[in-house]
């Protein structure tokens, strides 16, 4: 069965490793700039794929030329007259899934399409599948999508989560990101884990639910954001989750304080970006922040061990690095977060 995946614009290395990875008989057909098209003879429910945002069964491509504008018209007038019947199996509506609507994209942006020949497709899904159409909020989605890279696919989602801006708050990394920040450091079943600035705590989350690990701490200075995910662990439904964080309301200053010299087995973090304001540093700026913590984290880290961060100062961190005896950046990937161009750096402790 071929599928397409999407994921966060610059995570492709770690996406291609990732996935060979995990589906030992994943054959990887094409990969885009923040999606993969990729086989497996698994069927979704079985794969596990924590590093998508979304993942799609791949009912039909279709290679055009980026010439027109007229792309997804035509893959429109193609499936009309050649229903892929074999690719939409035997499906049937079901007490769960009762509805659908096709959903119709150019280069990531929603565009209107004839509406007789949408109608013309939406009589042959409900036909196959027994399904209603329902053009507002329904069970399942069909998509037309048209891709700068010449191609365009017609695909049935099957993730089913709400948009992120509905359901995660304001500066939370996307679990997907977090997961991915979590794998890339290879957490073993007695690491310490630490994140010093773990806000709504999804590096932690993400840990806790999908990785072995002896403890895992989440400080934050924001001691809202601490009781929010104070919160949300009793209240999750990944059970076990919440014994295996401690959420501390404590500032990177003080860590020295709360761990032992060399006691820390990873850090896993994003740290400010910008202006770290609070009084105490008499608003010092980010340079000094991030001089400050590197130098905590190599009093507080064992001796090769791994730090993970997520940042825009990229500049910054790696002359910290360069002029550093303690550190050396193992990996290094070029990533856009929320629109900004950021940097992934996975450093080991040497010295």
């Amino acid at each position: 069965m071929k599928y397409f995946a999407t994921y966060a614009s610059g995570f492709r290395e770690i996406v291609v490793k990732y996935l060979s990875e995990t589906i030992s008989d994943a054959q990887i057909k094409q990969v885009f700039d923040g999606a993969i098209l990729f086989s497996t003879q698994k069927c979704f429910s079985d794969m596990h794929l924590r590093c998508f945002n979304n993942i799609f069964q791949v009912l039909d491509t279709m290679k055009l030329p980026d010439i027109e504008n007229d792309q997804v018209e035509r893959h429109l007038s193609k499936l009309i007259n050649k229903f892929p019947y074999h690719e939409m199996g035997s499906y049937h509506a079901n007490k769960r899934k009762k509805s659908f609507r096709i959903v119709t994209l150019s280069r990531s942006c929603l565009i209107s399409v004839n509406k007789t020949k949408k109608i013309k497709l939406e009589q042959l899904i409900k036909k196959q599948t027994g399904l209603e159409v329902k053009r507002d909020k329904a069970d399942i989605e069909f998509w037309i999508i048209y891709r700068n890279e010449g191609v365009s696919l017609f695909l049935k989602r099957l993730t089913t989560h709400k948009t992120y801006s509905k359901i995660l708050k304001k500066g939370a990394l996307h679990p997907e990101i977090a997961f991915m920040l979590v794998w890339i450091s290879h957490p073993q079943k007695n690491s310490i884990v630490l994140d010093p600035f773990c806000g709504t705590g999804s590096i932690a989350i993400q840990c806790a639910k999908y990785f072995k690990s002896k403890m895992i701490y989440s400080c934050d200075n924001d001691n809202d954001k601490i009781i929010d995910l104070v919160n949300y662990l009793k209240k999750s439904e990944h059970k076990g989750i919440s014994n295996k964080i401690i959420c501390t309301n404590a500032d990177f200053t003080k860590l020295e304080s709360m761990f032992d010299k060399e006691s820390v087995d990873i850090i896993i973090t994003d740290p400010p970006w910008g202006l770290y304001n609070e009084s105490e540093y008499k608003e010092n700026d980010v340079n000094d922040l991030y001089n400050e913590f590197m130098k905590i984290f190599a009093t507080i880290l064992k001796q090769n061990a791994t730090l993970v961060i997520l940042t825009a100062c990229k500049r910054l961190m790696k002359d910290i690095i360069k002029e550093s005896k303690i550190f050396s950046i193992k990996n290094e990937y070029q990533v856009l977060i929320s629109g900004k161009q950021s940097g992934i750096f996975v450093i080991n402790k040497i010295g």
